[in-house]
Formats: C-alpha cells, sequence, structure tokens
C-alpha cells in the first residue's frame, strides 16, 4: 500500500532530519550568509546557469544557512526538538515496516505512531515561533546579497516577511499535518482494514503449519 511506503518515507526523513540537526546543534559550527551566498553564485555561474537560476539557487541556499542559524540561537527548544523529531521518526519507520510485513496488531501501532508524530508536529509549531521570526528577518536582510540586476523592489519582493510567514503555515499544514492525515486516512478505510486482516491470518497460518 502507497500509505505505507509514506509512513516509512516519513519515519526515514524525520530519522535523518532529526539526527542531522542535533549534529549540527553539537558542533556549533554555523554557516556564513554572505559566504553562502558568494559560493552559491560562483556554483551556479560555473554551469553557466540563467540569472534567475542563479537568484534562485542563492535564495534557496541562503534559506538552508539561515535556517540553521535560527536552530543554533534557539538551541535550548530546537535541541530537543530535534531528538524527539529523531524517535519519532524511528518509531513511524518501524511502525511502517511491520505494517508492510503485515504483522498482526501491526496497523493499529501504525496508527498510534502516526498520532504521536501528528502532536509532536504541533507541538514544533507551537514552539518555535521565535525560530521561525529569527528565519525570516535574517532572510529579509539577506536580500542584500542576492547578485545585481534586481532592484531593490525585486528583492524585497523575493524576501518579502508576509509571503514567508504565508509559506511557513503552508508548509505546516501541507507537509507537516498532511501526510500523516492521509495515512491515517488511508488505513483506516475499509479495504485497509480487509488487507490487515488478510495479512495477519495468511501469517498466523504460516506460523501454525507443522
Amino acid at each position: 500500500m502507497a500509505a505505507l511506503v509514506l509512513a516509512v518515507v516519513l519515519g526515514l526523513q524525520g530519522l535523518v532530519n532529526g539526527c542531522g540537526s542535533t549534529l549540527i546543534l553539537r558542533e556549533g559550527t554555523m554557516p556564513n550568509l554572505a559566504t553562502v551566498a558568494a559560493q552559491a553564485e560562483e556554483a551556479a555561474q560555473a554551469e553557466e546557469a540563467e540569472p534567475i537560476q542563479i537568484q534562485i539557487q542563492i535564495l534557496f541556499r541562503l534559506g538552508d544557512a539561515a535556517h540553521l542559524r535560527s536552530l543554533a540561537e534557539h538551541a535550548r527548544v530546537t535541541f530537543p526538538l530535534g531528538v524527539g523529531r529523531m524517535l519519532l521518526g524511528g518509531l513511524l519507520c518501524v511502525a511502517g515496516f511491520l505494517a508492510l510485513s503485515g504483522r498482526r496488531g501491526s496497523r493499529t501501532f501504525l496508527l498510534q505512531a502516526v498520532a504521536a508524530n501528528a502532536v509532536f508536529v504541533a507541538l514544533d509549531y507551537a514552539l518555535t515561533p521565535a525560530v521561525r521570526a529569527s528565519w525570516i528577518g535574517m532572510m529579509a536582510q539577506a536580500s542584500s546579497l542576492l547578485p545585481g540586476g534586481l532592484t531593490e523592489q525585486e528583492r524585497a519582493s523575493m524576501t518579502d516577511p508576509r509571503l514567508l510567514w504565508m509559506a511557513q503555515r503552508f508548509r505546516f499544514v501541507v507537509f507537516g499535518l498532511g501526510p500523516l492525515a492521509l495515512i491515517a486516512l488511508a488505513i483506516t478505510r475499509a479495504p485497509a482494514r480487509l488487507w490487515f486482516q488478510a495479512m495477519a491470518a495468511a501469517t498466523r497460518d504460516d506460523t501454525e503449519e507443522p
């Protein structure tokens, strides 16, 4: 089932992201935005990219660097959240694998893992408004690091705080809670329940064979 594969993928993503953020925060080495912008522009020019592509690549690199710096600024909150993301991502991944194998009780376990991750996503969002504000502030200031050829109005529009706040809310709903809601909906439908029952029965028959 696609929903079970999605659960495994989301679990792995949470595990990797949580592990990566905790390791970076422990090391304490944060990127310099000006250096990141210069390196991104040099790499894009080496690829002979179009001007708009160069600007977009630099903007995305700056976004990643600003995100890391905002996490570091609020490490007392973001470090334990990173550990939690890693643990719950691992839980969701294991639950997804067990569900794919059709183990008895795996559907209930997966639902519990999905619910735990949904609660964590909401908690993460509720506890990190300062992190988002810091990131958006850095992005607004980073508009001056974009390459030439842009007017001041164009630079400001690419890092408009209002658009960035809307993007954060969109990301929370669509990419944070959305996939978990789809998984929960898929595995609670009648066809999914019948599939889990059939898989559990087949597994039980295999274990009972002499």
